[in-house]
């Protein structure tokens, strides 16, 4: 029955939402899918605290569906799918040229500031590290449960940017892949500095507006209005 409730959710609602917006929708057989493996999907995210699923293949929707007390145009946190918008606009700040290299120093972002617990190996902190979380910070914010500690401890600091930079080192960066939620906020503060505006107005001109995407809630804080980007 649930994989009933799931298959109906996913191929019979949907479309009519898919529809008004414009997407074209198809069968999963046609786009060489199985409909019983994305039945199953649709069951899985009942079951695992889901918002949403949207499966898209060769341009057509073949799966959709919400979970209460979720619904479509609903905004809502999104966490560390932020992660992705925030890369995408460091490749497009590389490609326009704002920035040079995802070698260039973390650090050199911020002369006038003052970070503590500096030393050899935060000053070889590249942007390269902070995109792919091997920073070597110490930072406490384990996948495997639910202690998010140095995450909360830096939503409660009156400077996020300063918060994550004023953490020791505890490895060299690169050596170690380790979950931080505050790199890709320090990013979204870099690009701000090289655009010489906020970061949700760079990725409305580069990355929203282009994809069609309008109506977008972007959360900031008091001493980082490019936006936070977890």
């Amino acid at each position: 029955m649930r994989i009933l409730l799931a298959a109906v959710l996913a191929f019979v609602l949907a479309p009519v939402l898919a529809r008004a917006e414009g997407w074209q929708t198809s069968s999963a057989e046609a786009q060489g899918m199985s409909s019983r493996e994305l039945a199953g999907l649709v069951e899985f995210g009942i079951t695992n605290g889901m918002d949403s699923v949207l499966v898209v293949r060769h341009g057509s929707i073949v799966a959709e569906a919400y979970y209460a007390p979720f619904t479509p145009g609903m905004k809502h946190r999104i966490n560390s799918a932020t992660k992705s918008v925030i890369g995408s606009l460091v490749s497009i700040a590389l490609k326009d040229g704002l920035l040079t290299s995802v070698d260039q120093p973390v650090l050199d972002f911020f002369p006038e500031r003052s970070f503590a617990n500096v030393d050899e190996r935060k000053k070889a902190l590249r942007l390269r590290h902070l995109l792919d979380m091997t920073s070597g910070l110490k930072w406490d914010e384990p996948l495997s449960n639910a202690s998010l500690e140095s995450f909360v401890q830096m939503e409660r600091s009156r400077d996020w940017v300063q918060f994550i930079l004023d953490r020791p080192m505890v490895r060299e960066p690169g050596a170690a892949f380790d979950y931080n939620s505050g790199g890709p906020h320090v990013l979204s503060a870099i690009l701000s500095k090289v655009t010489g505006r906020s970061a949700l107005d760079y990725a409305r001109e580069k990355l929203f507006g282009p994809l069609g995407i309008e109506d977008v809630l972007w959360r900031t804080t008091r001493r980082s209005p490019g936006g936070r980007g977890i």
